[in-house]
């Protein structure tokens, strides 16, 4: 089997001497999983990837071949909390997302979200991914809708508030993906903690 797809760099882990997996979210196939061979290429969270997949079935572990790289979200590098989020993110997306299930208006809002982290309404494009995410396993109340469709009006919209609610929300759930919710109290702190928010 053998397809190609555009798809944004979650994560990696190193698999041999000159392998890793790579894990992607890409706009027709989902969540995908494979083995991309060589260490020497750079892959940074949020890179948007050109990618080829090759595999004897679907649920086999392919070979990815990346044909070109567009480095969306380079300023959150800059921006230490802009990178937490943009890491969040990532690991929200694969550890939330069920394998090979096409899921187009994740990849929509990441994307919409990731290009916005390290301007003034950054937090903001972060709770909104969160949001959809929530929408997208089903866990939606009035607030989370209400937020989605205001989340540019500073006035319409608590940011502090609506953190809190959502945070309320995954614990509720039982969500708690390696790590990702200690990353997210981490940031949490680091933002409504210190004295420039207020």
């Amino acid at each position: 089997m053998y397809w190609s797809d555009i798809g944004i760099v979650l994560g990696w882990r190193n698999f041999g001497e000159c392998r890793r997996i790579l894990t992607v979210l890409t706009q027709q196939y989902g969540v995908q999983r494979g083995i991309l061979y060589g260490v020497s290429q750079t892959l940074l969270p949020g890179w948007v990837l050109n990618l080829r997949w090759k595999g004897g079935s679907e649920t086999n572990l392919g070979t990815w071949r990346v044909d070109g790289a567009l480095s969306l979200g380079m300023e959150s590098f800059g921006h230490p909390l802009s990178f937490v989020l943009l890491t969040s993110m990532c690991q929200l997306c694969t550890y939330g997302l069920p394998i090979q299930i096409p899921c187009l208006g994740i990849y929509q809002a990441f994307l919409a979200s990731v290009s916005l982290l390290s301007e003034s309404k950054g937090l903001r494009a972060y709770l909104l991914f969160e949001a959809h995410m929530l929408c997208y396993l089903g866990y939606q109340d009035r607030e989370i809708h209400h937020f989605i469709k205001n989340w540019q009006n500073p006035k319409a919209m608590c940011v502090h508030k609506q953190w809190l609610h959502q945070d309320y929300i995954w614990k509720r759930v039982g969500k708690e993906w390696n790590g990702w919710q200690e990353m997210k109290e981490r940031a949490y702190h680091k933002i409504f903690d210190s004295p420039d928010w207020r």
